[in-house]
């Protein structure tokens, strides 16, 4: 199956996609989330660019995790990620990525938690792990269950959806497992099965929002967002190799 589109978001519009809480996103262990990213502008400067979260700021023990952007000027921008072990911050890990992104680019990040030893690391377009310092405040060894909604491209307080992304987003993946790098490398330029051990959530967002997996965490769209045919890569990989890319050039760090 080919790779041909991916979601475009626009943060003037307050645009994501989202589902309630299942089982299965609720994930209280160890956790890796992948995602393509190609933002298009920072456009709220100093406030999150939200890739993917279950979180719910202001409503009790309702923060899990969040995959986002911590842009400062614009067009440059780095990545972190923070998980809650009571939900409410008082318990909790933040990874802070020394590794900016400029807009325009696409960049495939895996943000990895291993949460019994508070350790958060990056993995940037399948090269090798990066360690990154841990932000903590509590003793946060694991993430809280709580019941609020997965979403791609904003977070919510108090239910109210906020810290939007701005640019195309492909291939979400969600795994109750920390993904080695060698993992990640063998399967970031490919598409899934869907049936991959651990994999909780995936999203192809080729022209629709369903989840690959029989999890069945198909996601419903707000903000009526659209599909590009502006993709990281093209196709299934051959034997042997990885997948090309459509636009080399596009792609980078």
């Amino acid at each position: 199956m080919a790779n041909d589109n991916s979601l475009d978001l626009e943060a003037g519009s307050s645009q994501y996609a989202s589902v309630a809480d299942t089982v299965s996103l609720s994930i209280t262990g160890n956790i890796t989330v992948e995602a393509w990213v190609k933002p298009e502008s920072y456009a709220q400067f100093a406030t999150p660019h939200t890739v993917v979260s279950k979180f719910n700021e202001g409503a009790a023990n309702q923060r899990s995790y969040f995959l986002y952007f911590t842009s400062e000027t614009d067009p440059t921008s780095a990545i972190s990620f923070r998980y809650d072990a009571s939900g409410d911050g008082a318990n909790r890990c933040t990874g802070n990525s020394t590794t900016t992104v400029s807009t325009g680019s696409w960049i495939h990040i895996a943000a990895k938690a291993t949460v019994a030893s508070k350790i958060i690391q990056f993995n940037f377009n399948g090269g090798a792990d990066e360690d990154v310092t841990e932000v903590e405040a509590g003793t946060p060894t694991s993430i809280v269950d709580s019941t609020a909604a997965f979403s791609i491209g904003c977070a919510f307080t108090n239910g109210t959806a906020e810290y939007f992304f701005d640019g195309l987003i492909d291939e979400v993946r969600v795994w109750s497992a920390v993904r080695t790098s060698t993992e990640i490398a063998n399967n970031y330029l490919a598409e899934l099965v869907g049936n991959e051990t651990n994999l909780q959530g995936y999203w192809q967002l080729d022209n629709d929002y369903l989840d690959m997996t029989a999890n069945n965490n198909d996601l419903t769209a707000t903000g009526s967002p659209v599909f590009s045919t502006d993709v990281p890569f093209s196709g299934a990989p051959p034997a042997g190799g990885t997948a090309g890319f459509r636009s080399l050039m596009g792609v980078g760090i």
